[in-house]
């Protein structure tokens, strides 16, 4: 069982940014992955000469680090690197909110410039606020408190090395989070996907036995059909009237994406 660090006081600001607001506003409970990211950079990692510095993303639906970067230069590349690890490894999703505080690399236009590609909305924290990133400050925390060695590591090869080992295989696969109800990161998020499974192979039972009815019933007997699926059977009714099987499937398929 890993350890907890105590509750420590953070520095308070509501001075707002003036051009990026607070979108997230401290709501971090999400209702599923890929909605909300979160990121900061951490500089505090010995690495043998000198101290090295590592960008995080996390994925506050289960507090999952999907993304990051370690670097002795805390520049936009570090974070930039880190945004597209967990752009990529997440299947390049889109319309996501990326939250993270005001440092100068996550305002830069580069790093702003990478977000629209990506499809990507910016909310800032409050200047000097660390409490408007909470999520990702306690991961920080407990890397440095459970996993780094108070000595630092010999270079940096070893550090990136150790704290991949950490994000990968101790925090997402094995360590309870008390946000999981006790449950790792990954076993929360294959919880969702398996009960999202189960939705959806309902959901397609009921439009393909709904798509059965309509294909082989009269004009007007759709009426009768339960009023739950009715949108849903609307486009595949109308492709299957039509004689067009691929128009049909295409529908179908639809449907099954939207339920």
């Amino acid at each position: 069982m890993s350890s907890q660090p105590p509750r420590h006081a953070y520095k308070k600001a509501d001075q707002p940014h003036l051009d990026i607001p607070n979108v997230l506003d401290r709501e971090f409970d999400v209702k599923e992955p890929n909605q909300v990211w979160t990121g900061d950079i951490t500089y505090n990692i010995w690495t043998g000469a000198r101290w090295a510095y590592l960008a995080v993303v996390i994925d506050l639906y289960a507090r999952k680090p999907v993304g990051w970067a370690l670097s002795l230069s805390p520049n936009t590349e570090l974070v930039k690197k880190a945004l597209t690890m967990a752009y990529e490894s997440r299947g390049e999703p889109q319309n996501i909110l990326f939250h993270s505080d005001q440092g100068c690399q996550y305002t830069s236009r580069a790093f702003r410039q990478m977000l629209w590609r990506y499809r990507m909305t910016l909310s800032l924290s409050r200047r000097g606020n660390c409490w408007d990133n909470a999520p990702t400050e306690r991961f920080f925390r407990s890397l440095k408190t459970e996993w780094i060695p108070e000595i630092g590591y010999p270079d940096v090869a070893a550090a990136k090395r150790s704290v991949t080992d950490y994000m990968i295989g101790y925090y997402s696969r094995l360590r309870p989070h008390k946000h999981n109800d006790r449950l790792p990161p990954n076993l929360a998020e294959k919880n969702y996907w398996n009960a999202q499974s189960s939705v959806a192979k309902k959901r397609l039972f009921d439009v393909s036995c709904g798509f059965g009815f309509i294909q082989h019933a009269p004009h007007g007997a759709a009426d009768q059909v339960d009023h739950r699926n009715e949108i849903a059977f609307v486009s595949v009714a109308a492709s299957a009237r039509s004689g067009s099987l691929k128009e049909a499937v295409h529908a179908f398929q639809t449907c099954v994406r939207q339920a």
